[in-house]
């Protein structure tokens, strides 16, 4: 393997799945379908666990102009190789017309870092291929194996109680929790601070990049309680996971997924070792 990835879900509505797109001169608005989403690339219809990448795809061959599988997304590191890309950039291709991403429209409401655009300028394919800037967000490519994965079972049960005071059934079910281990990683690829200049270029990223950290998705998930993350063991993987995690209830990456580096070598400079913890999304 070459390495793992993380994603967390995430969700649109009407306020935040526009784009606008020009293809063949011919601008358009159009809307990504509301729901919950992950970056799986499993083509997933299922609610909650919408593939976003179907759907952007789905999205773009609704313009008058783009016919019908004229786009093709994947992401570098799970369908796409090119030792020059970080893993987690996205690739756009066309068929038959170029297209630009325009994030200035006012109806262009959807996050161009979802799409791993940084800023709002026109983006635009180039003889068909259009690669993001860095990395999209909702997802941390830690470029490297994962080096332990602890889950374990615990069980649970209830004993809800009828107005008459009896057992009324006795349930019980388990539930699923794992730690994930991930080792020496350099500091573009940890903390949000340090994605700049050497660093980037370390984690094969030349441009400032809001999501390549994972502090960056951390924090996302930190901030919005009901979202939930899959981890993939193999980074090639798109199956979907058997189970999908929230952070644990004490887990210090809530309200602080950095407490201090694990290594500071003078060699090779300040590393970081994470470890990402979780209990079954219910």
């Amino acid at each position: 393997m070459a390495g793992c990835r993380f994603l967390s879900s995430f969700t649109l509505d009407s306020t935040n799945n526009g784009i606008r797109v020009d293809a063949n001169e011919n601008a358009e608005s159009l809307t990504v379908t509301a729901g919950t989403y992950y970056w799986s690339l499993d083509d997933s219809v299922t609610a909650g666990a919408l593939d976003f990448g179907k759907a952007l795809e789905d999205a773009l061959e609704t313009h008058t102009d783009i016919a019908a599988s004229d786009v093709t997304i994947t992401i570098y590191g799970v369908d796409a190789t090119d030792a020059t890309m970080a893993d987690g950039r996205v690739k756009y291709v066309t068929v038959g017309n170029e297209i630009t991403f325009d994030f200035t429209n006012d109806n262009a409401t959807l996050d161009p870092r979802i799409l791993g655009f940084i800023g709002t300028d026109d983006k635009s394919t180039s003889s068909g291929t259009l690669n993001s800037d860095g990395v999209h967000r909702y997802g941390w490519y830690p470029q490297i194996e994962a080096s332990d994965v602890i889950s374990d079972r615990r069980s649970r049960g209830s004993a809800p109680y009828t107005s008459g005071g009896y057992v009324d059934p006795l349930f019980w079910g388990v539930d699923r929790m794992v730690i994930v281990g991930v080792p020496a990683r350099p500091p573009a690829l940890i903390r949000e601070d340090a994605v700049v200049g050497d660093a980037a270029t370390a984690v094969l990223t030349t441009t400032l990049d809001p999501n390549i950290a994972f502090e960056s998705w951390a924090i996302d998930l930190a901030n919005d309680v009901t979202m939930d993350w899959r981890f993939y063991e193999d980074i090639t993987d798109t199956a979907d996971p058997a189970v999908e995690y929230r952070f644990a209830a004490n887990s210090p990456l809530w309200t602080r997924p950095l407490s201090g580096t694990t290594t500071i070598s003078h060699e090779a400079g300040e590393m970081w070792t994470v470890m990402v913890d979780g209990q079954e999304a219910r």
